[in-house]
């Protein structure tokens, strides 16, 4: 999946026009796009897309709705051919405008799974992320540029879970800081050294990996 930086404006108008058409499904705004909104209150200048967080269990009623609304959905193509993801396009005065939406379950005990995530590495437990449930319900509609957006209950909370202490910071993803997944936990490793501390985190994993490989064949 080739993606390319979005005019602000053309991010605005993808976010309004689908928290209209999932009014009756149920969705919230997730990652960089519930970012931008929590702390600059809007959508990131430059983002390459919106995300949406929608329950695995809204898939198919999902996929109908935006073939309806004439959005394209290649439903063959990897990884909406998945069940932990799809990824929606439709153009804006002849600019293609993106849409990811994350599938994730209930898995009890007080969290929700999003195999996809950062990675999209779903054959791997130790990368599904979970999510704390208590900061996504109940969910919540707040207005944004003469639109309601839906969100989870606690934004601030989340924001720091997935980006860290410095989520308020404009850091360049990539540069200055990385994020791995450890123990289903999102790992946000910044600064000058975040590079080495990162391959050191993904060294680790894969030693762990294969331990509780060994010790569970």
């Amino acid at each position: 999946m080739v993606k390319k930086s979005v005019a602000r404006e053309l991010n605005q108008k993808n976010l309004a026009y689908f928290s209209k058409v999932l009014e009756d499904v149920e969705h919230f705004a997730f990652f960089g796009t519930m970012l931008g909104l929590e702390r600059d209150g809007d959508v990131i200048e430059g983002d390459d897309d919106i995300d949406f967080y929608v329950p695995m269990r809204e898939r198919s009623r999902l996929i109908t709705l935006l073939l309806k609304h004439g959005v394209s959905i290649d439903c063959e193509e990897w990884p909406n051919n998945t069940p932990y993801f799809l990824q929606a396009r439709r153009e804006i005065a002849g600019n293609e405008v993106l849409a990811d939406f994350y599938l994730f379950e209930d898995i009890g005990n007080g969290l929700l799974a999003d195999r996809w995530n950062f990675y999209g590495q779903v054959a791997h437990p130790d990368m599904v992320l979970h999510v704390p449930s208590k900061l996504v319900y109940p969910l919540q509609k707040r207005e944004f540029f003469g639109h309601q957006v839906s969100l989870p209950h606690e934004t601030r909370a989340l924001c720091e879970f997935l980006y860290g202490r410095t989520w308020k910071q404009r850091l360049q993803k990539g540069t200055a800081y990385r994020t791995t997944i450890w123990r289903n936990k999102p790992l946000v490793v910044v600064g000058k050294f975040s590079y080495v501390r990162y391959k050191i985190l993904k060294a680790l994993k894969k030693i762990r990996r294969r331990l509780v490989s060994a010790f569970t064949a």
